[in-house]
């Protein structure tokens, strides 16, 4: 057997994979909510001993991390850092995810960082300290409607209940997985223990007024919409527009093809 720490249980990915690794028996799942941040919680990581870490674990709000830029340090930085040290020294494998939020060019290589807000440089300088000669860390961007009611996905849902005219973003792209799709991908790449930087999303990418179209489509929603574009202004948090990532790397590593991101939209209709 398995054993697994997830680390950031509580937020809406960590949740999913807390809920859908329990239902494997191979798998000894721990999530107990401990403060990685700080050295002296890692005791309670030496007394259970797991072979493997997954970190879910940060601050994802872009507004909280640009008030914020110390706590934002304390969890997308310190976190992965101790982490980090912890599974060199006890010799354990590190699965840390990151996020597509340091891109903003066309078709996102992995050396291609673009860092606009505190947010996305946090993020960076976590990644920076994990050792990716030993250890693995995805960045991802995910949509799912399980039981953390956040996202662009779970947004839409509820614009179906309001007749408001709602606002959707044409020049904004980004080439997300559905949650499910996360999960079973994670579960045939752990046992492989492969390390390095790599870019985790569906392949092709799309704008978000597209996705928002194609699932009130799906989903036969009556939601009355305006399509405009995002203008990053001064008084406001400035955002990556283009957030595709291209996979090729992943795929030829990991000898997987990462699913077309409207293949991956159908998904919302299956049982999570």
């Amino acid at each position: 057997m398995i054993k697994i720490y997830l680390a950031g249980a509580t937020g809406q990915l960590g949740e999913y994979l807390k809920f859908k690794i329990k239902k494997k028996k191979k798998y000894k799942l721990f999530d107990t909510k401990i403060d990685l941040s700080k050295k002296k919680s890692f005791l309670f990581l030496k007394k259970i001993n797991p072979d493997l870490i997954i970190n879910c674990a940060g601050l994802s709000s872009v507004e909280e991390c640009e008030l914020n830029y110390k706590k934002a340090l304390r969890l997308n930085y310190l976190i992965p850092k101790n982490l980090n040290n912890y599974c060199i020294k006890e010799n354990k494998y590190l699965i840390h995810f990151s996020t597509d939020h340091l891109y903003d060019s066309f078709n996102n290589t992995e050396k291609d960082v673009r860092l606009l807000n505190n947010y996305a440089k946090s993020k960076f300088r976590g990644e920076k300290t994990v050792d990716i000669s030993k250890f693995l860390v995805l960045r991802i961007n995910f949509f799912g409607h399980y039981k953390k009611k956040k996202g662009l996905l779970n947004w839409i849902y509820k614009s179906n209940k309001s007749k408001k005219t709602i606002n959707l973003y044409n020049n904004i792209f980004f080439s997300p997985l559905y949650i499910k799709t996360v999960f079973e991908i994670l579960l045939k790449i752990i046992k492989l223990k492969k390390p390095g930087i790599y870019n985790f999303g569906s392949n092709k990418g799309i704008s978000k007024s597209e996705f928002a179209k194609f699932v009130i489509k799906l989903k036969k929603f009556k939601i009355n919409y305006k399509e405009i574009k995002y203008e990053n202004k001064k008084n406001l948090i400035k955002r990556p527009k283009n957030m595709v990532m291209n996979v090729k790397k992943f795929e030829k590593t990991f000898k997987l093809k990462l699913p077309n991101i409207r293949k991956e939209i159908y998904k919302i209709n299956e049982k999570l």
